[in-house]
């Protein structure tokens, strides 16, 4: 009587796996004399495209000022045989100057000779930003900012873990264009914007305006020396104050402007006499002057004076 093998359980195939790669995990990293370990460390290499201030709210201008980098990496295996890149842990270095604990516990297969990307977003608190002054500054005036990652490296081989020690994985210069800053963009709030009052002695403006910041970089704009034009006539000066905008948000502003219907003139002071109480009519509208883009410890900008901003009362 011939008996079949019984098989192998659910706890006896765990102990053969992890047997196995227990055995393959020592044929790599066994020693032969003279020679290097057989398990190589990934290598890396930054990926300056793909690599960036998300966000930074410089201090002085933000009472919460803070920056968020985004680190892009190609890591890629120089062993014969797939590893799981398992763990990153280390620091960013931006400029010469440490920058804030990085982590990536998300983990990427890598297979053999092979290459894969991954993406890693650093936080940098408030209190290590006085350090990046020098180097954020340049890059705001357009120089590239030197990166560099020091980190542990941790790798499985069939779920067994082998961790290297820190060393310099990646580095590079990233120029940032939209780092730089631009004219902002600014509109007439609809909204807000409008003839309140129209009165023989005096008219009421409201003006409002909408700034809006796509970019990575937050500002505080103000334009002191600004004035109102409705039609093809200056009839205010109209100073626009510290407006705080976020990286990546939006701001409004709003204000009444009291003109004298002398300043204005008959045919002005009638078409606004007009849009106050509901006719057809609309005036042109715009606000000339300079803009000033405070970036607190990082500096002040100020864009060419001309025309800040333009639109229509209806």
């Amino acid at each position: 009587m011939r008996c079949s093998p019984k098989p192998p359980t659910n706890a006896a195939r765990r102990w053969l796996v992890a047997s196995l790669a227990a055995v393959a995990i020592a044929a790599l990293v066994a020693c032969v004399p003279g020679t290097e370990p057989a398990l190589a460390a990934p290598t890396f290499r930054l990926v300056p495209d793909a690599s960036r201030i998300v966000r930074l709210d410089p201090p002085g201008a933000f009472a919460e000022g803070g920056m968020l980098v985004r680190v892009a990496l190609r890591a890629t295996n120089p062993n014969p045989i797939g590893v799981r890149l398992a763990e990153l842990e280390g620091d960013l270095w931006l400029g010469g100057a440490s920058a804030a604990g990085l982590r990536f516990v998300d983990g990427v297969d890598l297979p053999p000779r092979g290459a894969a990307d991954l993406v890693v977003e650093v936080s940098v608190p408030l209190g290590r930003l006085d350090a990046l002054v020098g180097p954020l500054t340049d890059a705001v005036a357009g120089r590239p900012l030197a990166y560099r990652v020091d980190a542990v490296v941790g790798v499985e081989v069939l779920g067994v873990p082998t961790r290297f020690p820190a060393f310099t994985i990646a580095r590079g210069e990233v120029r940032q264009a939209d780092l730089v800053p631009a004219a902002p963009r600014v509109s007439f709030d609809p909204a807000t914007t409008g003839v309140k009052e129209a009165r023989f002695d005096r008219v009421t403006l409201a003006i409002g305006l909408i700034v809006d910041n796509p970019g990575p970089l937050g500002f505080v704009l103000r334009a002191p020396d600004a004035r109102l034009r409705l039609g093809d006539r200056e009839v205010a000066s109209l100073g626009v104050p510290a407006v705080q905008v976020a990286a990546r948000s939006s701001a409004t502003w709003a204000q009444e402007v009291v003109v004298s219907p002398v300043a204005l003139g008959v045919a002005l002071a009638t078409q606004l006499q007009a849009v106050a109480t509901g006719g057809a009519a609309a005036i042109d509208i715009a606000i000339l002057g300079s803009w000033e883009v405070d970036l607190g410890v990082l500096g002040r900008w100020n864009a060419p004076s001309g025309l800040l901003v333009s639109g229509r009362v209806d």
